[in-house]
């Protein structure tokens, strides 16, 4: 529960996020593949719907160590600076997210979740 000394976030927030549509992409669950190929196909599609912000769960490879079921966690990250290859490449993504961020005109949203990163993570580790 907030106290009044802390700030609050519906007050402090930008109004220009107020009315924006945010659309939430599982690269994993996307399509019949899971891949960022599926997504980019997809992008005049999510488009139509009046999406303005485009929310990637995480998409960097999932670490081996103590994981959850055969998959894992998308928040179990090994390395912040490579991609999940079972999506693809990294030229994959960047050729999904230049026209989601230029030829669309939405911004796209990225997480980090410090909290739940892999305690194997080579930063931590």
């Amino acid at each position: 529960m907030l106290s009044r000394k802390e700030p609050n976030m519906s007050v402090n927030t930008d109004i220009k996020y107020r009315n924006q549509l945010l659309y939430s992409v599982f690269v994993r669950d996307y399509g019949l593949n899971g891949t960022f190929q599926d997504v980019e196909e997809d992008l005049d599609r999510i488009r139509s719907l009046g999406t303005d912000i485009i929310w990637f769960m995480p998409i960097h490879p999932i670490g081996k160590i103590g994981r959850k079921g055969s998959i894992g966690s998308p928040y179990a990250i090994s390395d912040y600076r490579a991609v999940n290859p079972d999506f693809g490449t990294i030229e994959d993504s960047i050729r999904l997210l230049t026209p989601a961020m230029i030829m669309i005109f939405i911004s796209s949203w990225h997480i980090i979740c410090w909290e739940k990163v892999l305690s194997a993570n080579i930063w931590i580790a």
